[in-house]
């Protein structure tokens, strides 16, 4: 009990050490900082054109972050890191597909990957293969997965207006769909031979992972 709280207290105090440093007072002592804030000033300030805080930070983020030539730290977009945190939820609101890249050379273009079962886009025809033409009028054929899942998204209840292109098919086609809750399955189970229970994780990114397994060892035994 002892080692516990004296580890908590540990814990503690690391975190809160973490939290109380200046890391801008850090930064600009150093002289590579201040050259990062010099080069942000020679741009405001000298470009040709004018340019955009948004970009010039996300490049400073993202340069910080290749820097380290690891593959497992990134930078999420705000937008993106809700996304996220949505699905680690185990459910989202939308219209129940899973998207992907049409265009895997330049992130460009959407195509639906996986249509859920029972969920919205199931029911109205949704096929894997789609490709997104048109969200509610927009041209969306250059926007990346990230752009248009953001605006296929929405609040249950709400319609969303997809014009899609299928192969095979000549013409466009388009689907009012109303947007729901999508409960996201990343366990699959079946019983084999000799009664032997199958079971499969898709994912480890879902919060009620430990609840779906428990539901399909339950149905197998």
């Amino acid at each position: 009990m002892i080692t516990g709280l004296v580890a908590l207290i540990v814990a503690t105090m690391a975190v809160y050490a973490q939290v109380s440093r200046d890391f801008a007072g850090e930064f600009l002592n150093t002289t590579a900082g201040r050259a990062l804030i010099q080069a942000y000033g020679a741009l405001k300030s000298g470009y040709l054109h004018d340019v955009d805080d948004e970009t010039l930070i996300r490049g400073a983020i993202n340069g910080m972050i290749q820097s380290l030539e690891d593959p497992y730290t990134a930078y999420v977009e705000p937008r993106a890191a809700a996304r996220d945190t949505q699905d680690l939820s185990g459910s989202f609101e939308g219209i129940g597909a899973v998207l992907t890249p049409h265009n895997r050379s330049t992130g460009k273009g959407v195509e639906v990957l996986t249509v859920y079962q029972g969920g919205p886009a199931s029911q109205a025809g949704l096929q894997r293969g789609d490709v997104f033409l048109e969200v509610d009028g927009i041209d969306v054929r250059e926007l990346t997965t990230s752009e248009v899942a953001d605006v296929v998204r929405g609040p249950k209840g709400t319609t969303v207006s997809l014009k899609m292109s299928r192969p095979g098919v000549p013409e466009p086609l388009t689907f009012d769909i109303v947007r729901d809750t999508i409960q996201i399955i990343d366990v699959s189970s079946t019983m084999l031979p000799d009664n032997v229970g199958y079971i499969s994780l898709s994912s480890f990114n879902n919060q009620r992972l430990h609840e779906q397994l428990v539901e399909h060892l339950n149905r197998l035994r």
